[in-house]
């Protein structure tokens, strides 16, 4: 077919077009590229010194919904000859020292009768009901505060490590449950809640209490809490640019 002029020009700004929409992605990629999550782990991110720490803390209360939160106050560290254990407790709740929140800082597994931590696990253990100078503090709880205004997805899981035991485990935003369940012996007891809409200095609480006797109940928490990110424009833009020039290009 003859080349004619308006050929020439429809090629032209059909080629000027994809040169735009080139220029445009080259300039919005950078500022839209997909970034990693944000994300905190209970386990990862524990710590044996500081509490509160960053937006996590170690504490307890009566019951898993509704009740009044208390730090708990005095760290401790623990070197057995293989694993080796830091964390939370407060001797003024009672003389059992629990509710207690610590970690296996070590690599290596921990088995004593029908308890089996695995190395790098967080362990909540709740206390007896009522027992104390302080009244009832059964709970044990690691809560997470939000630092910023964000949807985010919470999920992991309550692992029974005492084959012995039976608790009662609860994910608890804001003061409302939104997972809760019994593990029996060495269950596993898994949560993966999406999109929940947080505000700066909302609360999420992983709590587990006692399901009848305190006895055997050593619990490990597996949580991240993520960001969910928010979708980017650039494809968007880039498609409307290229139908644009599609239709330019048609005789």
């Amino acid at each position: 077919m003859p080349t004619t002029l308006s050929t020439i020009r429809a090629t032209t700004r059909a080629t000027l077009s994809l040169a735009a929409v080139a220029g445009m992605l080259a300039v919005l990629a950078p500022l839209h590229a997909p970034a990693h999550a944000q994300t905190w782990s209970a386990a990862d991110d524990f710590s044996g010194t500081q509490n509160p720490n960053g937006p996590w803390c170690y504490g307890t209360r009566a019951t898993a919904i509704g009740d009044a939160f208390s730090l708990l106050g005095s760290s401790f560290a623990d070197a057995g000859s293989d694993s080796t254990f830091a964390g939370w407790l407060d001797p003024e709740f009672n003389s059992l020292n629990t509710p207690i929140v610590y970690k296996n800082t070590s690599n290596v597994p921990f088995a004593s009768g029908s308890l089996f931590i695995p190395g790098q696990t967080l362990v909540l253990h709740p206390g007896p009901d009522g027992f104390g100078p302080q009244g009832s503090r059964t709970v044990a709880v690691v809560r997470w505060v939000a630092p910023q205004n964000a949807l985010i997805d919470i999920a992991g899981a309550f692992v029974g490590l005492d084959s012995s035991g039976s608790r009662d485990v609860h994910v608890v935003v804001n003061g409302q449950s939104l997972f809760s369940a019994i593990a029996s012996g060495g269950a596993t007891r898994a949560f993966d809640l999406e999109n929940i809409s947080v505000l700066e200095g909302d609360v999420v609480d992983f709590a587990v209490g006692t399901d009848g006797s305190f006895v055997f109940d050593s619990t490990g928490l597996d949580a991240d809490i993520t960001v969910v990110p928010a979708p980017g424009v650039a494809i968007t833009l880039a498609g409307t640019g290229l139908l644009a020039a599609r239709r330019r290009r048609r005789p």
